[in-house]
């Protein structure tokens, strides 16, 4: 039988008729579920492939009630470190015959129009959001990525966190095995935020700054901590976590500013990520000040633009392509109705680079 031949559409009716069973039969056969004698099954394969015969993809969903589709929803599509884990969340998925979709505008209340198995969300502000809207009545299979910000949320959704209190401890300690005992910590927060970057470097710095601590803190004033206080559930870790690249990048080239005018003695500056970084080099390289030589960065990420910039950025990282790839696992599993981990933590790793010097190997005082 020659497929050319074949000038209309192939239903497993045709294939059941020729291979003399019923559609039932061929549907087993075909999604490889439920017995079928195994001469039955090889009849029934061959003729479809005689046939050219191709499932309606959407017929099939309608059946099995799976698309075999996720969605990782972003909003911050200019951020490298979101783009790498989207990469790890599409080989992930198609490892597990998935297709993964990426989408930045989505309106959570049409969410039920969208023909998805389940979804991924950027960070724990928007999982805050999910619920509001939808999340509570439309059970939609839903996993998280964590970044220490710990909101109250109206029922678990699983977590995939990266562990950056125990990130911040370890540019500490790297920090001071190179002579550094002054680390300001620059983010776009508050002194009070409850986020782990910035709770780690308080405990940390505190034996050291003492009454000063505050002073090497490079973040919003008092006075504009108040009107993200006053706003909705998550106003103050949406100020934290901006919405785009540009909003990190331009609260870096402030933070360098803050960190001139402020006149700190401090040898090395701590950044909330990589674009914060990027833009605080620009904006010290405009002030002919020179990174690492006149004082030394680290930033949290470890994104594929780390290698963009000269000299070399020196990061923390949970190497965000990992962690795509345990969110889509964690996902599919909940999908699938295997077990699966409600919190699963990723270790931080150094990566070192360039913006670190070691004051140890120069005639400047030790501090």
């Amino acid at each position: 039988m020659e497929k050319a031949q074949i000038t209309k559409r192939v239903t497993r009716k045709h294939i059941a008729d020729l291979a003399g069973v019923s559609v039932s039969v061929v549907s087993r056969a075909l999604n490889n579920s439920g017995y079928v004698k195994k001469e039955v099954k090889e009849r029934v394969l061959q003729i479809a492939e005689e046939l050219g015969y191709i499932p309606n993809p959407i017929a099939m969903s309608l059946q099995q009630k799976r698309t075999k589709q996720i969605l990782f929803y972003c909003k911050d599509l200019h951020n490298a470190f979101y783009i790498d884990l989207y990469f790890g969340v599409m080989r992930e998925a198609k490892k597990r015959g998935y297709m993964a979709f990426l989408n930045a505008n989505l309106n959570f209340n049409r969410l039920r129009d969208t023909m998805i198995d389940g979804i991924i969300l950027q960070n724990e502000g928007l999982a805050v959001e999910f619920l509001e809207t939808c999340g509570m009545n439309y059970r939609l299979p839903a996993v998280v990525a964590g970044f220490g910000s710990r909101l109250p949320m109206e029922r678990s959704i699983p977590l995939v966190e990266w562990d950056l209190y125990q990130g911040m401890e370890i540019a500490i300690e790297y920090l001071m095995k190179n002579g550094h005992t002054r680390i300001a910590y620059a983010h776009n927060g508050s002194f009070g935020d409850p986020d782990a970057r910035n709770v780690a470097w308080i405990n940390c710095m505190q034996p050291y700054l003492k009454k000063k601590l505050q002073d090497y803190h490079l973040g919003i004033e008092q006075n504009e901590k108040k009107r993200y206080q006053a706003g909705d559930r998550y106003a103050n870790f949406k100020a934290v976590c901006g919405e785009n690249e540009e909003d990190f990048f331009k609260e870096g080239i402030s933070g360098a500013k803050e960190f001139l005018r402020r006149g700190l003695n401090a040898t090395a500056i701590l950044c909330f990520n990589d674009e914060y970084a990027f833009g605080m080099i620009q904006e010290f390289q405009r002030q002919k000040i020179r990174v690492p030589d006149d004082v030394s960065l680290i930033s949290f990420d470890g994104s594929y633009r780390r290698n963009y910039v000269f000299p070399e950025m020196t990061c923390i990282t949970c190497e965000p392509e990992y962690q795509g790839e345990v969110l889509a696992r964690t996902l599919i599993d909940q999908i699938e109705g295997k077990p699966f981990h409600y919190i699963t933590r990723i270790s931080s790793k150094l990566l070192e680079g360039g913006t670190v010097k070691n004051l140890y190997l120069t005639d400047r005082p030790k501090v």
